[in-house]
């Protein structure tokens, strides 16, 4: 079943990369009544905003991120078990 909706879009053909051709953008309703020109430098202005691949950073940085805290809670805990058992000893011999 297909329904009718009015949508503005926004379509970038110059896309200056040599992976992507074009670039469509779609208007919110409440601001399709603004000016073409308008829409148009705010459509390029968010496509230059946007880093490369935002989505595989972040997860990136969150795998990164993860493996570093198990790695600082793993050194926690054999730190202070080192400790534990340094204090047990100095006190059995003393």
């Amino acid at each position: 079943m297909l329904r009718g909706i009015n949508r503005s879009i926004i379509e970038i053909n110059e896309t200056e990369n040599k992976y992507f051709e074009k670039i469509i953008v779609f208007v919110r309703p409440e601001f399709g009544n603004l000016s073409d020109s308008h829409l148009q430098k705010e459509a390029v202005r968010l496509v230059g905003n946007m880093s490369a691949y935002p989505f595989a950073t972040k997860k990136r940085i969150s795998a990164r991120k993860k493996a570093q805290m198990k790695r600082r809670k793993l050194t926690l805990v054999i730190g202070g078990i080192s400790v534990m058992t340094l204090i047990a000893i100095l006190l059995w011999v003393i």
